[in-house]
């Protein structure tokens, strides 16, 4: 179950860690592991097989090409995941980090390659629509201004009317250790509400959540598994369980 990070913990926390425990793969594992490392270099080679190879006019060459980039790994990604990724802390390895792991080799070429985002936000409703076939939720009117990067797709959720600053970072995941100095991994989903603007430069970490109708600063930093309202942070209870103790 993961727990509420605050900033002030942040700060006082260690920033170097003794790693006690690292992953440990087995043969199979890392065979599997190697296969799916391949993805993004299959993705890009489909692209230039299907841009030159083809005995088809340049426009219908352009049309293949385009759809294999930019549906493929969007629609491969919701077979896999399903009805969405785990939350909470994951062994490393296990079940929910496979699945994770998929689906970060699906968007890799995404996250190497942002001008391709960049391009669809030129065509509006583009962008907002191709999210959506990754399994995030993004609701009407998002402004997404330029530089603004999302690391994992599937674990976005954006309300109406929504403002994303330059260069504002969004991430659903990190890697971490537990209480035993283990290897994990920490999903999350990162949320906006309604009518929200994110100030540029700004970064959000996994659980993170700015409900309706807030602002913030520049440069700002939502630490992992909090929730801002009414222009502050709140603490809560309860969250989302340990994927890794239900599944193998």
């Amino acid at each position: 179950m993961p727990t509420a990070v605050s900033v002030d913990s942040l700060r006082r926390a260690l920033r170097v860690r003794v790693k006690v425990q690292a992953a440990v793969f087995t043969p199979r594992q890392k065979l599997l592991l190697l296969l799916i490392n391949a993805w993004p270099l299959a993705h890009l080679a489909g692209v230039m097989v299907l841009a030159v190879l083809p005995p088809w006019s340049g426009w219908w060459r352009g049309l293949a090409a385009g759809t294999w980039t930019l549906l493929a790994p969007p629609l491969l990604c919701r077979q896999v995941i399903g009805t969405g990724l785990p939350v909470g802390t994951a062994k490393i390895p296990s079940s929910p980090f496979f699945r994770w792991w998929i689906s970060w080799q699906l968007q890799m070429l995404f996250n190497r390659l942002p001008w391709i985002e960049e391009l669809m936000r030129l065509v509006p409703g583009l962008y907002s629509f191709w999210l959506r076939l990754w399994g995030a939720r993004v609701g009407r009117l998002t402004l997404w201004s330029p530089g603004v990067r999302i690391f994992d797709r599937p674990l976005l959720q954006i309300g109406d009317d929504v403002v994303l600053g330059m260069d504002a970072r969004l991430a659903g995941h990190f890697g971490g250790l537990d209480a035993q100095g283990g290897v994990t991994l920490v999903l999350g989903p990162v949320s906006l509400g309604d009518r929200t603007t994110l100030g540029g430069g700004a970064m959000l970490a996994p659980g993170c959540t700015v409900e309706a109708d807030q602002a913030t600063e520049a440069l700002f930093f939502g630490a992992p598994f909090t929730r801002w309202r009414h222009g502050q942070r709140v603490d809560e209870d309860d969250h989302s369980p340990n994927p890794s103790s239900t599944a193998s």
